[in-house]
C-alpha cells in the first residue's frame, strides 16, 4: 500500500491516498493514521471501495474500518485523507503513515507492505531587497524562514557598470576598436561591446 507524497504551504488543504499496487480479494480492511499533529491537522477520512456493507472512519480516533458481506476484489486507490496545514507548521517533510490491515474471508490477515508519504510544507518567501555580497553576487533573505538566496550579478553586457537588481557599480573597460570612425564633425574609437564613443 503507497501513500502519496506532496507540497504544500502553511494553511493549504492537502489530500493524500493510500493506494493498492495489486488486485486482492478482501472481506474486510482497516486502516490507522500517524503524523505530526504540530503539523497537520486531520479534516477527514474517507473509504474508496464501493460496495461494502459498512465502511467507516472516525477522526477523533484517526482509525476506520470497511467490510464486504463476502470476498472481493479491491485495486487501486482505496483510501483518501485530507489534512489541513497548521499555520504554525514547521517547515519541511513530514511524513504520514496510513497502514492498511486487510483481511481474507477467513478472517485470516493478508500481508500488506505499507510505505509512508509525507507533507513537504513550504514557505511563501517574503524576502528582503537585494544587497551587494561582493563583485560578484547580491543576495536576499526571507523574513518568515530565514531561507537565504545569493545569486549573481546581472549586467546587460560587459560594459554595464550597474547591476539591473541590487544597484551595484563595478567599473568597467570597455574594448575600443583599434580602427578609427567618424561622423560628420569628428572621428573616434567605438566599443565593440556597446558603442561608446572615445
Amino acid at each position: 500500500a503507497n501513500v502519496n507524497s506532496v507540497n504544500a504551504n502553511r494553511g493549504d488543504t492537502v489530500t493524500l491516498s493510500v493506494t493498492l499496487s495489486q488486485a486482492t480479494t478482501v472481506a474486510s480492511g482497516a486502516v490507522e493514521l500517524t503524523y505530526d499533529k504540530a503539523v497537520l491537522e486531520l479534516v477527514k477520512g474517507e473509504w474508496n471501495v464501493s460496495g461494502t456493507m459498512l465502511a467507516n472512519f472516525d477522526t477523533a480516533k484517526n482509525k476506520g474500518a470497511f467490510a464486504y458481506t463476502s470476498g472481493t476484489s479491491i485495486s487501486g486507490k482505496i483510501f483518501t485523507a485530507t489534512f489541513k496545514v497548521k499555520n504554525s507548521a514547521v517547515f519541511g517533510a513530514s511524513t504520514v503513515k496510513m497502514d492498511i490491515q486487510l483481511k481474507d474471508g477467513s478472517n485470516a490477515e493478508i500481508s500488506v507492505t505499507n510505505n509512508s508519504g509525507k507533507v513537504t510544507v513550504n514557505c511563501k518567501h517574503s524576502y528582503s531587497k537585494w544587497s551587494s555580497v561582493d563583485g560578484n553576487s547580491h543576495t536576499r533573505t526571507c523574513s518568515v524562514c530565514q531561507h537565504k538566496e545569493t545569486v549573481k550579478h546581472a549586467f546587460k553586457n560587459a560594459c554595464d557598470e550597474k547591476c539591473d537588481t541590487c544597484g551595484y557599480t563595478r567599473t568597467i573597460t570597455h574594448s575600443y576598436k583599434d580602427k578609427w570612425s567618424s561622423s560628420s564633425s569628428k572621428h573616434y574609437h567605438e566599443c565593440s561591446v556597446c558603442k561608446a564613443k572615445k
